[in-house]
């Protein structure tokens, strides 16, 4: 298939250079370098502009355009669609906007980034230099199959399908956390998990099993060592009683290796969250000695000792180099 440079396919903006300092909580918001994750944008860091400026059209943001972060560690795998939702955006510098151009399908143009191809790419023109860094020019130069209108459509359309059948799974493991999480203040912060037949008849009252141990009345005893009241008969171990515990690898990226892996560092941790977010992890090169030593599971637990020291996620899919 006839490969083409994407300046064929779609425009290239880059952003404006708005004055950090004067960014606010009003107006509308700036899509910034810290904004465009690996197939989303985020909004846990939020800056906006109010002020009026010469070219506001030029740097709107529309739907269906590719949002593509220029410079970081992640540089070729940080971009993302912008959905209608999203909207009014502006673009800032140091983000690149690719919008289709007549006869291209956007969901198309949008894939082709998503794809490893554009990563790929990304990685063979790195200079070396200390901060990774794509320009305008780089970007328009990446070379893609073009086929035409109709195909565009047809893989545009069923990988939309496929992404909306995976953000709906994402919504229910969102539901799930957020009912775990109930679950656990209810058993350990409240104490108020389903009293037994057998606490019940302790107390004389059979009539409780099943209603919340400490609103019901369930006795509770002084801890020593958590220096708060527990449920009577509950013990206090030391986490090691529970499994095996182990330190992340020290890594050099400048020293390659010879597996490719994706590496889960302290940022992929969140205390919000119970899962890690296996799309949102940097890939590096290590020895394969290494990705087998520090190699987790979907039986890992991870706990960051630094940066949200205490913030911890389950690695939710089967075994993965980190």
């Amino acid at each position: 298939m006839e490969l083409k440079p994407i300046a064929e396919l779609a425009d290239v903006i880059t952003g404006f250079p708005f004055d950090g300092a004067r960014y606010g909580s009003e107006g509308i918001r700036v899509v910034r370098g810290e904004n465009v994750t690996i197939g989303a944008l985020r909004w846990d860091t939020t800056k906006c502009w109010k002020d009026e400026f010469e070219h506001v059209e030029y740097y709107s943001l529309k739907a269906g355009d590719v949002v593509v972060g220029m410079d970081g560690s992640r540089v070729g795998h940080n971009r993302a669609r912008v959905e209608e939702s999203d909207l009014p955006l502006l673009l800032a510098q140091r983000v690149a906007c690719l919008r289709a151009k007549p006869g291209v399908d956007p969901a198309y143009l949008y894939y082709l980034f998503k794809s490893d191809r554009f990563p790929e790419y990304v990685e063979r023109i790195q200079t070396g230099s200390t901060v990774p860094h794509i320009s305008k020019d780089q970007i328009e130069a990446f070379m893609v199959p073009c086929p035409d209108k109709k195909t565009q459509q047809s893989v545009g359309s069923v990988l939309s399908a496929l992404d909306a059948k995976i953000a709906l799974n994402q919504r229910i493991n969102a539901e799930l956390e957020g009912l775990a999480k109930l679950l656990y203040d209810y058993w350990f912060v409240q104490f108020d998990f389903p009293m037994s037949a057998a606490q019940a008849r302790r107390l004389g009252k059979p009539q409780l099993e099943g209603k919340p141990y400490k609103s019901s009345g369930g006795p509770m005893v002084h801890n020593a060592a958590l220096k708060r009241e527990v449920p009577e008969g509950w013990e206090v171990e030391l986490l090691d009683a529970f499994g095996d515990f182990r330190n992340g690898i020290n890594y050099d990226p400048k020293e390659e290796g010879d597996t490719d892996a994706r590496i889960i560092n302290v940022r992929n941790i969140s205390s919000s969250t119970l899962f890690v977010n296996n799309n949102d992890l940097d890939r590096i090169r290590l020895r394969g000695s290494a990705v087998d030593k520090y190699k987790v599971t979907d039986r890992t637990i991870l706990i960051a000792r630094s940066g949200i020291p205490g913030g911890w996620s389950e690695e939710p899919n089967t075994s993965r180099g980190g």
